[in-house]
Order: structure tokens, then sequence, then C-alpha cells
């Protein structure tokens, strides 16, 4: 069992590095596609709360 969490552990942090590897890569062009859709829609929600 403990082997098992360890090795879940090593699956969940190699997936998380090459997610925020990703994320950087595809995030950076997104961002400048969405960045007027997102902010305008992130900034109505903090007025709302």
């Amino acid at each position: 069992m403990a082997f098992l969490d360890v090795d879940l552990r090593r699956v969940t942090t190699t997936i998380r590095s090459s997610w925020a590897t990703t994320e950087r890569i595809v995030g950076r062009s997104l961002r400048d596609a969405l960045d007027p859709l997102l902010y305008s829609h992130t900034e109505a929600e903090g007025r709302a709360v």
C-alpha cells in the first residue's frame, strides 16, 4: 500500500509538472487570445463578490 501511495504521488507530480509546462506554452497563446474576455469576466465576478 505504501508503494502504491508513493507511486501515485510520483505520477501526480509528473502529470502536474508536464501540465504546468503545457499550460505555460499553450496558456501564453491562449491568454493572448482570451485575455480580454477572461479579464472582463473576472472583473465582473470580483465586483459581484
